[in-house]
């Protein structure tokens, strides 16, 4: 394939050497004056990159870091990042601009970067200020950000396509090949070469001497070596956890095999493990199982240099940034005691799982080791840059999880979710998404349109008891310990981008919190399960429940899943105070049960399933058809609705027909069947609720009551 005349064209240098541009920019602002920098800025930059981006083909070619992987972003290099707000830190103060004495005091800036130095930040030469030497202090926001949970594998493959990586070439200039590491000696440094590579600044201004600056070095080659005794390279982003397959058929957040094309990535935690590798680095859903080549996603220590009036940000938006990763040695600047008392502890652990101790071998005891390495709060919010890179953001703006599945490259915002443009043929697409869907259910036509209708919803309004636009479906009558949760899974990753396949089991829910919850020894918000972004169909999997007793966390956790399967809310702990944080879910439930007797009750919709063949695999969609397929799920979900007076006077009278019939309607009833109707003209590819489409609601609402009848 030939690239666009646009995409061949030479790239902007702010886009090439963002920031050599950075350092330009502060220059000619600033100059070689005596005067320091009266007030924060970005001296025209992000006007100037935004400006860039706009630009035909540009954009496409800025590589997204969990599509290509972290080891493939050359430093320096301009990257995207696309991630879920899982955590906000307290705001970071750092030596913005200092006069540097080694070039006759000019003013430098390390915005945008983590250490002390002009332009780009790695081997510049330039040298660390002393103590004597100008400075001002700037803020910066800190988000720890994670990829978004349960995204489907051909997002990120969308993102890989448009932006190739680039040759491999790791920033982790302090490690060797396996088992080997290039950390300088204490007589390197006091030979005083290469004195740029131990530069840096500390983001609370305390000045570490030689000894404090190895201890942070000590604990990037520790976690390493944590890593690298899982069979893993050092530095990787995380290591691969053996799960036990009878732990896993019964943890609410195992892995699942799945087809090759399947691309609901299933949550996944580490058994009889106090807390999992996955869970110190607080990726609610686990490390996704790594698809077809593609790179282990990370998360980010994400710096913000917006305000909060200009961007405002609250837990679990979308995020959509431009920016510089930074991994780097120097960058674990953590506040740490010279007692090495919680190093030595978790190198035991880790030596112990490696060397086969019953008591603590394998991925258990690899997780206790890193588990106890984070039970600092200094450490745990600042993990080695091997395991949590820095992102410093140019651009950063809210968006949407659906948006990119449709968007993955525009950088402008949009006014809504849904494409521009009118839908070629809305009724032969929707008959293919039914029929997609019908797949894993066994052939049932009906249950399939049910699903897509809960996939296409959305909270609209909310009022003091209500979450109108929601609808949340229960399959009832699913076979135990079948395929089809896992197949249906996988069908909806094929349309929808991210995808929560949850197992319920006894184990699982007593585990641990499936909510949120703030841990005030280390000041971090602890994730959970159904800590996912705006958009994320769950489907929770009752299949596999068997009878048991459940303790106080696991009816805690049932409880925030009926009051998100009812309200569209989940509580977060914060301790001493519970915070109702509402949520835009929507909910599949898969019960083997027959009558009302589901452990997640109060959904909209009640669905007996009836299979006419054994529920196998979704074909693999064309890529045309199942690119037309996504666009049309996202348009559907992002559009709004209308009533004509014509339409909504007939609907009007039936409903008060309803209402004086032998059975009186209820007002939740009412509401049921609106948002079934609104959802079948949206699923149609029409914004316009007809009478067409209320028809077809109540048609599909009386098979299915003759359906709960014959139960």
């Amino acid at each position: 394939l030939t690239a666009p005349d646009s995409m061949s064209a030479p790239l902007p240098s702010c886009v090439t050497d963002p920031l050599g541009a950075v350092a330009s920019a502060f220059d000619a602002a600033i100059g070689s004056g005596d005067t320091a920098p009266d007030q924060d800025g970005d001296w025209g930059i992000k006007a100037t990159l935004q400006e860039a981006l706009d630009r035909p083909g540009v954009m496409e070619q800025i590589p997204e870091i969990n599509a290509v992987g972290v080891d493939n972003v050359r430093p320096g290099q301009l990257v995207r990042f696309r991630c879920m707000v899982q955590d906000m830190y307290n705001p970071e103060y750092y030596v913005g601009a200092y006069k540097d004495r080694s070039t006759g005091g000019r003013w430098r800036t390390t915005k945008f970067t983590e250490r002390i130095s002009g332009g780009n930040s790695v081997n510049t030469g330039e040298s660390q200020p002393d103590d004597s030497a100008e400075r001002v202090i700037w803020e910066r926001r800190v988000l720890y950000c994670v990829p978004i949970p349960g995204e489907s594998s051909w997002v990120r493959r969308l993102d890989g396509a448009v932006a190739s990586a680039p040759p491999p070439t790791p920033l982790k200039t302090h490690e060797g090949p396996a088992g080997t590491s290039t950390k300088r000696s204490r007589s390197d440094k006091d030979n005083g070469e290469n004195s740029c590579d131990d530069a840096r600044h500390t983001v609370d201004l305390a000045e570490y001497d030689d000894d404090d600056d190895e201890i942070a070095r000590d604990d990037e080659d520790m976690v390493a070596k944590i890593l690298a005794a899982a069979g893993e390279p050092k530095g990787a982003a995380a290591p691969e956890k053996a799960v036990d397959e009878k732990a896993a058929s019964s943890n609410p957040v195992a892995k699942h095999p799945r087809a090759d094309h399947a691309t609901c990535p299933p949550a996944s935690i580490v058994p009889e493990a106090a807390e999992s590798m996955d869970e110190s680095l607080n990726l609610p859903l686990g490390a996704a199982d790594v698809a077809d080549g593609l790179p282990r996603a990370c998360p980010a220590i994400v710096k913000v240099y917006e305000s909060e009036d200009a961007l405002p940000v609250k837990l679990n938006d979308v995020l959509e940034l431009v920016g510089v990763l930074q991994i780097e040695p120097t960058l674990s600047d953590v506040a740490v005691s010279n007692d090495d008392d919680p190093q030595q502890a978790a190198m035991a652990a880790a030596a112990a799982a490696v060397n086969g101790d019953p008591a603590t071998s394998g991925a258990a005891g690899l997780a206790a080791a890193f588990a106890d390495f984070m039970m600092d709060e200094d450490r745990a919010h600042n993990p080695p840059t091997s395991v949590v890179p820095r992102f410093h953001a140019f651009i950063a703006r809210t968006s949407s999880a659906r948006t990119f599945a449709v968007l993955p490259t525009r950088p402008n915002p949009r006014p809504t979710h849904a494409d521009e443009g009118a839908i070629e043929a809305p009724a032969e697409i929707r008959t293919a998404l039914i029929q997609h869907l019908a797949v894993p259910l066994g052939g049932d036509v009906l249950a399939a349109e049910y699903v897509l209708a809960a996939i296409v919803s959305r909270v609209h309004t909310r009022t003091d008891s209500l979450a109108l636009g929601k609808l949340s479906v229960t399959l009832m009558g699913v076979p135990e310990g079948g395929d089809l949760p896992r197949n249906l899974a996988a069908a909806i990753a094929d349309i929808a981008p991210y995808v929560a396949h949850l197992p319920l089991s006894i184990a699982g829910l007593n585990a641990r919190s499936w909510t949120p919850k703030k841990d005030y020894g280390v000041n971090r918000l602890r994730s959970g399960p159904l800590q996912l972004a705006p958009g994320t169909v769950a489907i929770l999997d009752e299949t596999a429940l068997t009878s048991g007793q459940l303790r106080e966390t696991g009816v805690r956790n049932v409880q925030a899943l009926k009051q998100l399967v009812q309200l569209q809310e989940l509580e977060y702990d914060f301790q001493y105070h519970q915070m109702r944080m509402p949520v835009d879910l929507p909910v599949v439930v898969l019960t083997s049960a027959k009558q009302g007797d589901s452990v997640v009750q109060g959904g909209e919709c009640r669905v007996p399933l009836r299979m006419v063949k054994d529920t196998r695999v979704a074909e693999p969609l064309d890529p045309v058809m199942a690119k037309t397929m996504r666009r049309f799920v996202a348009r559907a979900w992002g559009s709004d609705h209308s009533i004509s007076e014509k339409a909504g006077k007939e609907i009007e009278s039936e409903m008060v027909a309803a209402r004086q019939g032998e059975r009186k309607a209820t007002e939740q009833e009412f509401h049921r069947w609106l948002t079934i109707a609104r959802l079948c003209a949206l699923s149609s590819g029409e914004t316009d609720l007809t009478v067409k489409h209320w028809k077809h609601a109540m048609e599909c609402e009386r098979k299915t009551e003759e359906r709960l009848r014959l139960m």
